[in-house]
């Protein structure tokens, strides 16, 4: 049951990744890098958005029913949750610089 968390984890950071990146890219402050994402999301941001929900919702899904097999995945779901706090860790940076800029901090 305790691994359940870093499924949810993951998740709730990714609905956290997406809106960061919206946001800065309505405000102009970064760019998509991933190419793929920006040709999706330069066509439709709602339909990008919902698309990565879903994915990687079905995706999250699928790990963790094949992780009572294949045990490596619960290590490497660890560690994508820690990947994901380091997206979120940058775009921190980029809304500290972007509040400094316009409060003059």
């Amino acid at each position: 049951m305790k691994s359940k968390y870093v499924y949810y984890s993951i998740y709730f950071l990714t609905i956290l990744d997406i809106a960061f990146t919206a946001v800065g890219l309505q405000l102009g402050v970064i760019q998509e890098v991933n190419p793929i994402m920006n040709y999706f999301m330069n066509r439709s941001m709602g339909l990008s958005v919902s698309g990565v929900l879903l994915f990687v919702g079905a995706m999250l899904i699928v790990l963790y029913k094949a992780s009572f097999t294949v045990h490596w995945i619960k290590k490497a779901m660890t560690c994508l949750a820690g990947i994901k706090v380091c997206v979120l860790l940058l775009h921190l940076g980029w809304i500290n610089i972007y509040l400094e800029k316009i409060y003059k901090i």
